[in-house]
C-alpha cells in the first residue's frame, strides 16, 4: 500500500460474518472494521501535505467518512496523547500506565484552556499550542518542587532558631509569568522587614505573596 498513491484503499470482506476491513493510505496506513460501510461511494477530503506545504485533495473511502462524523471524544483525546506523548524506554506496565494518566491530564488542561479562550473571545494567535502548554506546566512543576524541597519537613523544634539569612532577590526562585496572574490562591502577608518592591525600583515594601 505504501508504494501506490496517497488515497488508495483496499478491502477485504467476511462472508459468514459481513465485515468488512478496509485499509485507506493517507500519511500512513488506516485501517478500519466497518458492517454497513466500505469504499463505496468515495468522496474527497482536504488533507496537508508536508513536501509542498499546502492542502490538497484526497479520495476518501465510506467508511472513513463515517467514523470522522461519528468519532467520539475519546479518539480524539487518545490522538491529542499520541501527538506529545511522553516516551519512555521501560518495562514496567504500571509506569506506562502512570505516565499515560499524567499526559491525559495534561491535555484536558489544554482543553480547558481552549474553551477559556473562546469563552473570553481573545484571538486565535493568542492560543497556546498543546506542545507549549505541556512546556509551561512542566516548568511551574519544577519550579514548584524546587520551592518545597527547601522547606524544613518536620515537627518544629522547642528551641528558639536562629533567624534564616536573607535570601539575595537574584538567587530567589520566582514563579512562572502564567502562575503569578492566574489569580488562584495568592494572599497578601505583611514581613517583619522591608524589601524591595518589584513593581517600583525605588520603594520599599513590607508586604510579599503568601
Amino acid at each position: 500500500m505504501k508504494k501506490r498513491e496517497r488515497g488508495t484503499s483496499d478491502y477485504r470482506t467476511d462472508i459468514h460474518s459481513g465485515v468488512i476491513v478496509v485499509t485507506w493510505l493517507n500519511n500512513n496506513t488506516v485501517c478500519l472494521a466497518l458492517t454497513y460501510a466500505a469504499i463505496t461511494l468515495q468522496d474527497t477530503c482536504r488533507r496537508w501535505n508536508v513536501k509542498d506545504k499546502s492542502r490538497v485533495e484526497v479520495s476518501r473511502p465510506a467508511i472513513v467518512y463515517e467514523y470522522n462524523c461519528h468519532m467520539s471524544s475519546i479518539e480524539l483525546a487518545d490522538m491529542l496523547v499520541e501527538i506529545c506523548r511522553t516516551h519512555l524506554r521501560i518495562r514496567k506496565w504500571y509506569m506506562r500506565i502512570c505516565w499515560w494518566l499524567i499526559d491525559t491530564a495534561v491535555c484536558s488542561s489544554w482543553l480547558l484552556l481552549r474553551s477559556d479562550v473562546k469563552a473570553l473571545t481573545l484571538r486565535r494567535d493568542e492560543m497556546m499550542i498543546l506542545r507549549a502548554f505541556r512546556s509551561e506546566a512542566a516548568a511551574g512543576l519544577y519550579a514548584l518542587a524546587r520551592v518545597m524541597s527547601q522547606l524544613k519537613r518536620g515537627r518544629p523544634s522547642a528551641e528558639v532558631e536562629e533567624s534564616p539569612s536573607p535570601i539575595r532577590s537574584c538567587n530567589r526562585i520566582r514563579p512562572k509569568i502564567s502562575a503569578e496572574v492566574n489569580g488562584l490562591d495568592h494572599w497578601p502577608r505583611r514581613t517583619e522587614k522591608q524589601s524591595r518592591c518589584k513593581k517600583c525600583k525605588s520603594g520599599y515594601t513590607t508586604f510579599e505573596c503568601k
